[in-house]
């Protein structure tokens, strides 16, 4: 008869106390009790002074409690460059044209838009159609033919109406 193992797996620092729920505070001690159960392995993380006492555990350490650095945040928010987006097409500001442009250039980067289509029109301009990943607009944006000397001075453009 072959004994079957169970697979390891990581098992990282609980947040909170397993007897009392209290969370824990950033560099306190904790005390972790590794035991087997039938469920398989199970870590179980205390405060110091709510750890069991005389417990058959595998193994149980005492270690400082590192909270989680707060999540990092973006740049520019998807959901406020897509917004804007949006309101700016629906009232067709011809005069943003670029900075529309450049949204939508940052929201397919972002894997938000999936560009589908681009077509040249008779007056030489350039239509770029650009489909909502998960929603499945479509979005029709004229390509302002940008230079590189403008460029920097629509994305100021564009960071400034994304922090109103």
């Amino acid at each position: 008869m072959v004994e079957q193992r169970e697979k390891w797996s990581i098992r990282k620092c609980a947040d909170e106390c397993a007897a009392s729920g209290v969370k824990f505070e950033d560099r306190q001690w904790v005390i972790s009790i590794l035991e087997h159960t039938e469920e398989g392995y199970v870590r179980r993380d205390f405060c110091e002074e709510q750890a069991p006492e005389n417990v058959n555990a595998l193994s149980s350490w005492r270690s400082r409690y590192v909270a989680p650095p707060p999540p990092e945040r973006e740049p520019i928010e998807k959901e406020s460059a897509e917004s804007l987006i949006r309101n700016m097409l629906q009232a067709e500001q011809r005069d943003q044209e670029p900075a529309i442009y450049i949204l939508a250039l940052m929201l397919e980067r972002k894997k938000l838009f999936i560009e589908r289509d681009v077509t040249y029109e008779a007056n030489g301009e350039t239509v770029r159609v650009y489909e909502h990943r998960k929603t499945n607009e479509s979005f029709i944006i004229k390509d302002p033919g940008i230079k590189l000397s403008e460029l920097s001075e629509i994305q100021e453009q564009v960071i400034a109406l994304l922090e109103r």
